[in-house]
């Protein structure tokens, strides 16, 4: 190939030659004159590469300047090597750079939301109940008071609905019913405690929001180590929280699209009945 040739003329001029001129002549012959040791050389590399010597001092070499026939015996894959080789190139360069700014973006995706956990914590140590519970305690006792106002708005149903507040039984009351019963109880209890509920929730809620708007990771992997750090009182607070109209709109379809409520139990409740305020995805029955 002329290629091999020209390298040639180049290893010859690396060696100590000093290359004047270089030209194509009409017998499509490359020509050139260089000057070695203080003595002038006509080098001519022939056509079929053979060197003339005839000529003292001067040697003629003669490089055919026509382009050689490929072989034909070449791969397909031998005459586009170069081409493969720059295509490769080109993929590995986007699969790093994806690598890299995937990385980079999921980095600043876990620091923001770890903070958001601290903030959280931090959060639920200045709750306070009374003198004697806070901090996380005081869950406990404020869905203790969840419970009285319940009982209370239930039993006043019940003795003036069927004039005895004893015999009855929680499904002998409609689903609809215990919906408002249930919706009056926790809107008594929130007026109450609506300082540390208030922050709290509002806090879980753009934890999760914060997920669910960074469609490039798997929000039930991060919503799952949100959900494994409530408390059983938590929990059954976040479910009444999220039924009423402080959560219904916004917090509630979150609840059940990233199954929040899974792992809670009836017995959990204020009534086992009210299980059927979310559908089977919020408890992680009908999730992917």
């Amino acid at each position: 190939m002329k290629f091999i040739y020209i390298f040639i003329l180049a290893l010859a001029s690396f060696n100590g030659f000093s290359n004047d001129s270089t030209l194509c002549n009409s017998q499509g012959y490359l020509e050139s004159q260089a000057e070695y040791g203080g003595r002038l050389y006509d080098q001519r590399l022939c056509k079929y590469g053979n060197i003339d010597h005839s000529k003292q001092p001067e040697t003629t070499i003669h490089v055919s300047c026509a382009e050689t026939p490929k072989d034909e015996n070449q791969s397909w894959f031998e005459k586009h090597e170069t081409l493969l080789v720059g295509i490769l190139a080109v993929v590995v360069s986007v699969v790093i750079s994806i690598f890299t700014i995937t990385t980079q973006k999921t980095q600043q995706f876990e620091s923001t939301f770890f903070n958001y956990l601290n903030l959280l914590n931090n959060v639920i140590e200045n709750i306070k109940y009374s003198d004697a519970h806070s901090g996380r305690d005081s869950f406990k006792y404020i869905y203790g008071d969840l419970k009285k106002e319940y009982d209370h708005i239930k039993a006043a149903y019940v003795l003036k609905n069927f004039g005895t507040s004893y015999s009855l039984k929680a499904e002998d009351i409609p689903l609809s019913v215990h919906e408002v019963m249930a919706k009056q109880a926790y809107l008594a209890l929130f007026n109450k405690h609506q300082a540390q509920l208030g922050h709290y929730f509002r806090t879980a809620y753009n934890i999760v929001k914060f997920v669910n708007e960074n469609k490039w990771w798997n929000g039930k992997y991060y919503t799952n180590i949100l959900r494994a750090q409530l408390s059983t009182y938590e929990h059954a607070l976040l479910f009444y929280n999220c039924f009423s109209q402080f959560g219904e709109k916004q917090f509630k379809p979150l609840v059940i699209k990233y199954s929040l409520l899974d792992n809670l139990n009836d017995n959990e409740l204020l009534d086992s009945e009210h299980y059927g305020f979310y559908p089977d995805k919020a408890y992680s029955k009908d999730s992917d």
